[in-house]
């Protein structure tokens, strides 16, 4: 599937001031007792539509998930973008967690905006060099996730799951925490 050709810096959100139009937060982290995924436990709740997330449970959990999605006996396929609200119960304990579903490439232009700011007028890379210098940041823990960034969306590659958590992980060993656009800051809840 070929991609359109990216804009020349990530604006998504956000306006040439590098001051978010909508609130960002700290990238949560999933905290379970009975519902193990296969998202890793450093990693946010994100995931890909129409990638199966495995899971584990326990006998007799119930797992359901809102909006409606594909639940196998071991995974959750999610059919599109969203965000969405996965439940498992056994007895009186009961798991909760909301799993972001999207595009990897989009996810991280809006955690570039997030964590870099955004300018119309600079590309990623300098983006990075202004907040390595205003934050106090050492340029080359961003390199990776810049390198990352740029091969994903200008050269068209892509981010598959490695590549996402690759670069995620890239911005915890740069930041001291990272920033992400919640759910309901964007409207992808679904009815």
């Amino acid at each position: 599937m070929k991609r359109e050709k990216p804009p020349a810096a990530p604006v998504l959100g956000y306006n040439a001031s590098s001051m978010p139009v909508f609130p960002v937060a700290e990238a949560p982290r999933i905290k379970l007792r009975l519902l193990k995924l296969s998202i890793p436990e450093d990693m946010p709740p994100i995931w890909a539509p129409n990638e199966p997330l495995r899971f584990e449970v326990p006998q007799g959990t119930v797992v359901r998930v809102r909006p409606a999605a594909e639940i196998g006996a071991d995974y959750i396929k999610f059919p599109r973008e969203g965000c969405y609200e996965v439940e498992a119960s056994l007895g009186n304990i009961v798991d909760n967690v909301t799993v972001k579903v999207v595009d990897y490439v989009e996810e991280a232009s809006r955690m570039i905006s997030a964590n870099f700011g955004s300018d119309p007028e600079k590309t990623v890379r300098e983006l990075a060099v202004k907040v390595s210098s205003t934050r106090n940041i050492d340029i080359s823990k961003l390199k990776p996730v810049v390198t990352l960034f740029e091969e994903a969306l200008y050269g068209e590659r892509g981010l598959n799951r490695a590549g996402f958590e690759a670069f995620y992980r890239g911005l915890v060993s740069a930041f001291d925490r990272v920033r992400w656009v919640p759910c309901e800051e964007i409207g992808y809840f679904h009815e």
